[in-house]
């Protein structure tokens, strides 16, 4: 989910088990040549998508430590393809949590740029949660962002 800390807590990780980190979003910001918002503004969501499987596809096989987007596993084969190429961690936090970090960045992130109000924020991050739970779950591990240990982590990694 956006905002539980995959890119800060993936940097560590990846730091403890010797291994490159990418951040998903990143690199298809370098490919396309414009940011995850300008992408959403001129070419919409359906052509985000398809950048993001592709993107994906192309860095899956690396052996490295990837922070994806929290739509990433909902869309197409994502999910499957996720769990094919290496450990899949699931960072679960509460969407009370998720929110005050997003709230913070709102205007950068498409998906909720437009949302008014703090009611209206929560109203979409619960629906969101509940829709994308079940190819969360598909993870092969779950930890709570608020107690991870990244050491554990490694160690069952």
């Amino acid at each position: 989910m956006s905002g539980v800390g995959k890119s800060t807590i993936g940097k560590t990780l990846a730091r403890n088990l010797g291994l490159p980190f990418l951040d998903l979003d990143t690199l298809i910001e370098k490919e396309a040549g414009m940011s995850i918002s300008g992408i959403f503004e001129q070419e919409g969501e359906v052509h985000f998508r398809l950048l993001e499987q592709q993107t994906l596809q192309k860095y899956s096989a690396s052996n490295a430590v990837i922070a994806t987007g929290g739509g990433t596993p909902c869309f197409y084969d994502n999910a499957l393809a996720m769990k094919n190429a290496g450990c899949c961690v699931y960072l679960t936090a509460s969407v009370k949590m998720v929110m005050s970090r997003l709230k913070q960045a709102k205007s950068s992130r498409p998906l909720i740029a437009k949302l008014e109000t703090d009611e209206a924020l929560l109203e979409y991050l619960d629906k969101t949660l509940l829709e994308r739970s079940e190819y969360y779950e598909r993870a092969h591990l779950s930890f709570a962002a608020i107690n991870f240990d990244v050491k554990t982590a490694s160690d069952e990694i």
